[in-house]
């Protein structure tokens, strides 16, 4: 029998996902909608993780690009999308959040641990073998080193605090739990932005990992690779910063309008989340008195 007080999930404005795009809806919502969007997104260079409050028309006018064609496109996909003989597909805005954690984890999280090492040690034989050659292998190698630490580090914090909170927040319904986990979320998007500069970064050092003249085959294969980890990182924290964390928001009682965006200013948890419920601010000042101490001796804490 379900818990009382455990909150339903968002409902979404259009649950059948039949409501076509248009030009005022977040790039955010509509990959939420439609993953297939996602493709379209990164073909034309439109941020759709971190970015992903950016209404449409605002990204493309960025872009400079005209809305009606991209909107053609992206309704044309919605169409094929939801067509019956496609079958079910989870629309995570409204499967269980541990169905979500579970499925960040296994698809995003397992990718990483793995990939990570072995580019690490890819980008350092470029650099070894061709850095003479391509000096700029020196710059790739030092920001791609400074974001797997940054992942490492963002990895921990949500298999060791955020999840765990999240599954024991949907299986109680304590909402002080909800509220201790919307606490890391500015941390987790602060992260975000920053694993999305050195991204950024990596691309304009290859210069959209395009390959010199003298390139070997694992010169080849280690920047397709980097370029598959940057398409996985978007849909990971599109997953998170667009899905995720606005529902474990709403559900700590945190409207999403009164949230600030990555990246902004600090000060309190009350002064960053005006609209916070009161078991929202009661955890942050909890977890603040905690921070306060030092750990003890022997203690596990980082």
């Amino acid at each position: 029998m379900p818990n009382p007080t455990t909150p339903p999930p968002i409902q979404p404005d259009d649950p059948a996902g039949l409501k076509p795009f248009t030009a005022a809806d977040t790039v955010g919502d509509i990959v939420a909608r439609l993953p297939e969007a996602a493709a379209v997104f990164r073909e034309a260079r439109i941020d759709y993780c971190c970015g992903g409050k950016k209404t449409l028309g605002e990204a493309l006018q960025k872009r400079g690009l005209d809305v009606q064609p991209f909107l053609d496109e992206l309704n044309r996909l919605l169409s094929e999308a939801t067509s019956p003989e496609d079958g079910r597909r989870a629309d995570w805005r409204t499967e269980p959040l541990s169905c979500l954690v579970d499925h960040i984890v296994r698809r995003h999280r397992a990718y990483l641990e793995h990939e990570l090492p072995e580019l690490a040690a890819a980008v350092t034989k470029l650099l070894r073998v061709h850095g003479d050659a391509h000096p700029e292998l020196a710059e790739l190698h030092r920001t791609f080193h400074e974001l797997k630490a940054d992942l490492e580090q963002h990895l921990f914090t949500e298999e060791k605090r955020l999840f765990p909170l999240v599954r024991r927040a949907e299986s109680s319904g304590d909402a002080a739990l909800y509220a201790e986990a919307a606490r890391l979320i500015d941390e987790l998007e602060r992260d975000h932005e920053n694993a999305g500069r050195k991204l950024a970064e990596m691309r304009d050092i290859t210069r959209d990992y395009q390959l010199p003249a003298d390139a070997c085959r694992t010169y080849a294969d280690t920047f397709a690779r980097l370029d598959r980890l940057e398409a996985d990182m978007h849909e990971h924290v599109h997953l998170e910063n667009n899905v995720l964390f606005p529902r474990v928001l709403a559900a700590a009682g945190i409207r999403t309008d009164g949230h600030t965006a990555a990246g902004g200013s600090g000060g309190s948890f009350a002064s960053r989340h005006p609209h916070a419920s009161p078991n929202a601010r009661a955890a942050d000042d909890t977890t603040a008195a905690q921070k306060a101490r030092p750990p003890a001796l022997g203690s596990d804490t980082p």
